[in-house]
């Protein structure tokens, strides 16, 4: 199902995304594994078209059962 999201990057860069438009996403933080995600705060997004985005689940709580949705099914 496509969605639209707003996302802010650890760089406070605010992107507009169509969920159906990431690649995958990853727990970009020392000692979790991708298994810990629901613990995690930063996570690594790619998108189809190869951009990169780092994330800090605390500003954007808004997305964050998106993303955590989207993390699922990755």
């Amino acid at each position: 199902m496509s969605r639209v999201i707003k996302i802010i990057t650890t760089d406070g860069l605010v992107v507009e995304i169509d969920t159906t438009d990431v690649d995958f996403i990853e727990v970009q933080e020392e000692g979790l594994t991708d298994d810990d995600y629901t613990e995690a705060r930063y996570f690594h997004m790619v998108m189809k078209d190869e951009e990169e985005y780092l994330l800090d689940v605390v500003d954007n709580l808004d997305p964050r059962e998106t993303l955590l949705d989207l993390f699922q099914t990755m």
